[in-house]
C-alpha cells in the first residue's frame, strides 16, 4: 500500500517524493493509482511546495496513465496538506520546458531572490549574470511576471528602470498601475544614486512596554533551541536581554513552558517588534505542539506583534537589493560583532553545540541572538528619527541621530 522512497523517472525527469500511497481509482496497474506524499518540516504551502507537488502528479501520470487530482505535503506535526494539482499544473509544465531549454543551451533572463542565494546551488551564477548586464531582476520585489512584462516593454537595466517615465508604461500589461511603476522607478532610483527614499511617514505603532523578539531553530529536527528578547526601559531606553534556551531538542518543551509562565510577568500592555513572519509563525506552531494555542497571555503576545519588514516595506525604499534585517542594519551602521555571523552558521555550531558541548559555543549563539534583537530596535531607531516625512535622503547620509537615541 505505500511504497517509501520511491523513484519517479521519465526521460531526463526525475522526482523522488517520500512516499507513493496507494489508493482506490483506476490506473495501467489495476483498479487503483498512485498518490505522492512529501514528509517536510515546514508548516504550510508555498509556491515552490505547490509547483513540486505538481510535478510528482505529472510524472505519475506518465507513469500509470492516470493524473492524481493530488499530492500531499505532511510535516512532522502530524499536519496534512493537500496539493491541488489543477491549478498550478499549466505553471508547472512551463516550467519544465523552461528547463529542458536550459538543458539544451539557452540562457534564461535571471532572477534575482534571497532564496536563490539560500537554498539554490545556481544563485551567485545568476547574481553574477544580473550583475554584469545592470539586469532589472537587482530590482527588489519585484516578481517574475512583472519582470516579463518590463522585458517585453523594452526595459532591461536598472538603468533603464530608473530613467523611464513611468506614463510610458501603462496599459504595456495589466500587471502594471501607476502606483507599482512609481514603486519600480523609485527602488531602481535608490539603486542607480545610493539615496533613501522616505515614501510615507512612519506612525509609531508602540503601545506599553518595547520588547524585540527574535528565534534560533534547529531546522534538521524542526525545533527551536531559544527565544531572546530585548526589553527597553521606557524611561531610560536601556536595554535589557531575556533568554531561553534548550540545551537539547527534548527541551524544547520546558523551553516553552518557562516562556508561557514568563508571559505573566509581563505589563498588561507590550509591543512585540520582530522582523518578518518567522517569530510569530513559530510561535503559533509551538503554542499548537504544545497544547496552548488557546492560552489566553499566547493569544495576547501573538496580537501584540508588530513585523519591522511589513513596516519598512511600507515607509521606506532603500538602496538595496534584498531587503534582510543584516543588509538594512549594516547600511544604518550597526554590525554583528560576535564569533556567530548568520543563521546559517548559528545552526551548525548548535549542532556542534551538541556534539562537543563546549560551552562557548552556546555562549556565541546566544550572543548573537541577542545582537540580533539589538539590531531590530536599530531599525524601530531609525524609523522613529528619520522616517517622520516624505524625504530623500542622499548617498552617504550619516544617521547620526542613532547614537544618542539607542539604549545602552
Amino acid at each position: 500500500r505505500i511504497i517509501y522512497r520511491p523513484v519517479l523517472r521519465i526521460d531526463s525527469e526525475e522526482s523522488r517524493p517520500t512516499l507513493l500511497e496507494r489508493v482506490e481509482g483506476k490506473s495501467c496497474y489495476g483498479d487503483w493509482q498512485y498518490v505522492a506524499i512529501r514528509l517536510k518540516r515546514t508548516h504550510f504551502l508555498r509556491k515552490e511546495d505547490l509547483l513540486i507537488g505538481a510535478f510528482d502528479a505529472l510524472l505519475l501520470e506518465s507513469l500509470q496513465g492516470v493524473r492524481p487530482a493530488r499530492s500531499w505535503q505532511w510535516s512532522g506535526d502530524q499536519e496534512r496538506f493537500e496539493i491541488m494539482v489543477e491549478p498550478v499544473a499549466e505553471e508547472c509544465r512551463e516550467l519544465i520546458a523552461t528547463v529542458r531549454r536550459g538543458m539544451e543551451g539557452e540562457c534564461p533572463p535571471p532572477i534575482f531572490r534571497k532564496s536563490c542565494l539560500d537554498t539554490s546551488p545556481w544563485g551567485l551564477l545568476c547574481t553574477a549574470l544580473a550583475e554584469s548586464t545592470n539586469d532589472i531582476a537587482l530590482i527588489f520585489n519585484v516578481d517574475r511576471r512583472k519582470l516579463e512584462a518590463l522585458r517585453a516593454a523594452g526595459v532591461q537595466t536598472v538603468t533603464e528602470a530608473a530613467t523611464r517615465d513611468p506614463a510610458t508604461l501603462l496599459g504595456t500589461s495589466p500587471l502594471f498601475t501607476a502606483r507599482s511603476l512609481d514603486l519600480i522607478q523609485k527602488q531602481a532610483r535608490t539603486l542607480e544614486e545610493g539615496s533613501t527614499i522616505i515614501r510615507a511617514p512612519f506612525v509609531d505603532p508602540t503601545h506599553g512596554l518595547e520588547i524585540h523578539f527574535d528565534i534560533e531553530s534547529y531546522p534538521p529536527v524542526d525545533f527551536d533551541y531559544l527565544f531572546g528578547f530585548l526589553l527597553i526601559d521606557p524611561e531610560t531606553q536601556v536595554g535589557t536581554s531575556k533568554q531561553f534556551v534548550a540545551r537539547r531538542p527534548s527541551g524544547e518543551r520546558g523551553m516553552w513552558k518557562k516562556f508561557v509562565r514568563w508571559l505573566e510577568t509581563l505589563p498588561t500592555r507590550y509591543t512585540i517588534y520582530h522582523y518578518s513572519p518567522y517569530e510569530p509563525e513559530r510561535v503559533a506552531l509551538l503554542a499548537r505542539r504544545y497544547g496552548d494555542q488557546a492560552h489566553p497571555l499566547v493569544l495576547q503576545f501573538l496580537d501584540s506583534c508588530v513585523d519591522l519588514k511589513d513596516s519598512v516595506r511600507d515607509h521606506v525604499i532603500f538602496p538595496l537589493r534584498i531587503y534582510s534585517l543584516k543588509r538594512i542594519c549594516n547600511l544604518l551602521g550597526f554590525s554583528w560583532k560576535g564569533d556567530v555571523h548568520d543563521g546559517a552558521e548559528s545552526v551548525d555550531v548548535y549542532e556542534r553545540w551538541l556534539t562537543q558541548k563546549q560551552e562557548i559555543d552556546l555562549e556565541n549563539i546566544c550572543r548573537y541572538n541577542e545582537e540580533d534583537t539589538r539590531a531590530t530596535q536599530v531599525l524601530l531607531v531609525w524609523l522613529r528619527a528619520y522616517a517622520t516625512e516624505e524625504t530623500i535622503y542622499p548617498a552617504g547620509t550619516p544617521w547620526t541621530r542613532l547614537s544618542s537615541l539607542l539604549s545602552s
